[in-house]
């Protein structure tokens, strides 16, 4: 989570930044990467351009991002388009493998 006076173009564009400094590599479209950042939502909740969809289109049908989300927020919130709680949208997405690493700084 971020809290931030700046834009949300100004902050997506700082992660894409991060990502080309970190030389973000991708070996097939939906293949692996070095490095991946994706902003997932924000206030307002909803917003659509060319380059930016919030929240990500792909927020609720991915394990890996709606059970860490889970454990930052009520996970009875409503996604802000489909208006279902994100602890729903997480039982939905439970048969896909999903591994908790602990990374320590």
């Amino acid at each position: 989570m971020i809290d931030s006076s700046d834009s949300i173009e100004d902050i997506f564009k700082s992660m894409q930044l991060i990502e080309e400094r970190l030389e973000k590599n991708i070996t097939s479209p939906k293949g692996p990467r070095t490095i991946d950042l994706d902003l997932l939502l924000t206030e307002p909740l909803s917003l659509s351009s060319l380059d930016l969809i919030i929240p990500h289109p792909s927020l609720h049908k991915r394990r890996f991002v709606l059970e860490p989300l889970c454990e930052l927020i009520d996970k009875e919130q409503l996604h802000p388009t489909l208006n279902e709680s994100f602890g729903s949208l997480l039982k939905k997405t439970m048969d896909q493998s999903c591994t908790k690493t602990n990374i320590v700084l």
